[in-house]
């Protein structure tokens, strides 16, 4: 599940989201684009709304974060 941080938090839709659709049987990778946020907050406030899925721990991309990471960190989830 990708979105931005804004103001250390995930946009608003992504509550609505998370609280309209039936996570149970997901499994959550989220990951986010932030200047200097991290998504610690955003993910465990997304998460603690479900009370639903299986929710691993995510990732943040920065703008100067280069493609390869991005591609490194998609094979390192298996």
């Amino acid at each position: 599940m990708g979105y931005p941080i804004w103001h250390g938090q995930a946009p608003r839709i992504m509550y609505t989201f998370v609280e309209s659709y039936d996570l149970k049987s997901k499994t959550i990778i989220p990951f986010c684009t932030s200047a200097s946020s991290p998504i610690s907050s955003s993910a465990t406030t997304l998460s603690n709304l479900t009370g639903e899925g299986n929710w691993k721990a995510g990732k943040r991309f920065s703008a100067d974060d280069e493609i390869n990471n991005v591609k490194n960190w998609l094979k390192s989830l298996n």
